[in-house]
């Protein structure tokens, strides 16, 4: 079982993340989470989250990162948001991530990609070209006006590296919400 800190923080991440003021709250970019000292915690931490997201009736796609490295993998987190979210019968296949978006938020229902071990893309081409398509994918969605779903991207990581994504100006995300996940504590 999730203790009360870890709990309490997924709640709180996914309250502001399903805020109608989320895109005037700086999550507009993105939000990563250092959870470098607890490595173990990063599984059940994604997991309460995506749970609390999924009853809100939020889609929610869950990738590993490190799983996903390489040339294709693009093409590869298009597939598996593609299986995800199959139970929506309005969406075509498309190998595209903006169309997959789009076609996702189009209802006005909430899109959050939770990516594990996101750091496993800050040194490779392919996973900086992945970190830039949805940067591209979250603009596309969020910026138009009169456009009523949103996309959020939320990514977890331990390697301090991470601090790479928000605070240096040649990321994808530069200027995103960097949190850390909070100690475990016993209940």
């Amino acid at each position: 079982m999730l203790n009360t800190v870890l709990d309490n923080s997924a709640n709180d991440l996914c309250c502001s993340l399903l805020s109608p003021l989320v895109l005037d709250q700086g999550y507009q970019s993105a939000v990563f989470i250092s959870a470098e000292n607890n490595a173990a915690l990063q599984i059940p931490f994604l997991s309460a989250l995506a749970d609390k997201l999924s009853k809100a009736g939020t889609h929610v796609v869950r990738v590993r990162a490190d799983e996903l490295c390489g040339g294709d993998v693009l093409e590869t987190v298009v597939a598996a948001a593609h299986d995800q979210t199959k139970g929506d019968q309005r969406e075509q296949r498309t190998s595209n991530l903006n169309d997959l978006v789009r076609q996702i938020t189009h209802g006005g229902t909430p899109f959050v990609m939770l990516i594990e071990n996101i750091d496993a893309w800050v040194n490779s081409a392919d996973g900086l070209r992945m970190l830039c398509a949805l940067k591209a994918a979250r603009d596309a969605v969020n910026l138009p006006p009169g456009h009523s779903g949103k996309f959020l991207v939320v990514g977890i990581g331990t390697s301090p590296k991470m601090t790479a994504l928000t605070h240096d100006q040649s990321q994808a995300f530069y200027g995103a919400v960097d949190l850390k996940l909070p100690e475990q504590t016993r209940d």
